[in-house]
């Protein structure tokens, strides 16, 4: 009783300390039971960096292999995010602030991972994603050494199932930081309000909802809708999201990144659009470049005269090619897939195509416009 625990990942990282711990375990075998059940009773309660209060309590199976599995329900008051930064950065996970408060079920062993979010409201969180060129070697050793047989996967390998009544995020800035490109760059949504509920596994029999306002890079104005209906055997949902006019220079890293030059001024939009149906995902990301003015001699004077040439050139085609009379361009990138066979879960499986899509909608265009210019 009344222990505590310290953990920091470098020398120089804030610490996460668990005190006044309280840890009961009964019924603790040394006989090994079936998958599905929990012999032993658990019950922990303590306090996290001194203002936030965890309990967490249920059952456990200590010998069940490869790992132990648990039942347990958590509760959790006035968390900080911030002294998890030890552990979010193995995750590539950079947390800055925000304050957590929940409450549900988790269910993790070798038969079954699933998350039960009973009522989760995050307030004023500042995340960012850190994707590092480790992370891609990591990524692709793990591919590499997947059966190539087509066998079934392990069951300890599928992705968390997520069942989620309520959750919420208030004022929220969140990020997405790529490192593997030259330039790196990162995009961000701030001023981020977020509902969700009724959302998850066949336990809930209604269609649920999400909803999100924000801004895009601090400036344009984002909505996302989704609807989510009661998923069986694989994701099913319907997202809709809009981003309103976003001055164009802020994405010039991610312009440098993939089509080699930066613009003077412009404003980009984005509508796009997802929807699954038996078994399959359709839908668009389709961005618009309003009255972008790509090239500026004084803009980069580092530039050697060879890129100033090229960026004049895209410049140039990008007035011809410009929408009549709305001068916008725009390009179109369809999204299709099988979802038979799909072994990620809702939301890790959204925001991969997202990400894919975006940045696939967003180079052609200027891709295009290089192409006919070249040809002019």
């Amino acid at each position: 009783e009344d222990s505590a625990f310290s953990y920091r990942e470098q020398p120089d990282d804030p610490p996460l300390e668990l005190t006044n711990l309280q840890l009961n375990v009964e019924n603790i075998q040394n006989i090994r039971s079936p998958d599905g059940e929990y012999p032993s009773g658990i019950h922990l309660e303590g306090s996290i960096n001194k203002s936030g209060l965890v309990s967490i309590s249920g059952k456990a199976n200590f010998l069940a292999k490869p790992f132990p599995g648990v039942s347990v329900d958590f509760d959790v008051n006035n968390v900080q995010l911030k002294p998890f930064i030890p552990l979010s950065s193995l995750l590539n996970v950079d947390i800055h602030s925000g304050t957590l408060n929940g409450r549900g079920h988790v269910e993790y062993a070798p038969w079954i991972n699933i998350v039960q979010i009973a009522m989760l409201e995050i307030d004023n969180p500042h995340i960012n994603y850190v994707e590092k060129h480790s992370q891609k070697k990591a990524q692709k050793a793990t591919e590499d050494s997947q059966p190539q047989d087509g066998g079934d996967s392990k069951k300890s390998q599928d992705p968390f199932k997520v069942l989620v009544e309520s959750a919420s995020v208030k004022n929220g800035d969140f990020g997405y930081k790529n490192q593997t490109t030259n330039p790196p760059y990162k995009i961000f949504f701030n001023q981020v309000d977020l509902q969700i509920t009724g959302v998850g596994a066949p336990q809930i029999t209604h269609k649920g909802e999400l909803k999100l306002s924000g801004k895009f890079m601090g400036k344009g104005k984002t909505t996302i809708e989704g609807g989510f209906r009661p998923e069986v055997q694989r994701p099913d949902f319907d997202v809709k999201v809009e981003i309103g006019k976003t001055d164009m220079t802020t994405l010039n890293d991610v312009l440098k990144a993939y089509g080699g030059f930066d613009v003077k001024s412009g404003a980009f939009s984005l509508i796009s659009e997802i929807h699954t149906d038996k078994g399959r995902v359709q839908g668009y990301i389709k961005p618009f470049f309003d009255r972008p003015e790509i090239y500026d001699l004084s803009q980069d004077q580092t530039d050697n005269i060879f890129q100033q040439l090229y960026e004049g050139v895209v410049g140039a085609v990008a007035s011809i090619l410009e929408n009549v009379p709305r001068d916008q361009v725009a390009t179109k990138t369809e999204i299709t897939g099988n979802l038979k066979n799909i072994k990620v879960g809702t939301w890790e499986l959204i925001w991969n195509l997202f990400k894919n899509a975006f940045i696939d909608a967003m180079t052609p265009a200027f891709e295009n416009l290089n192409t006919i210019g070249k040809e002019n």
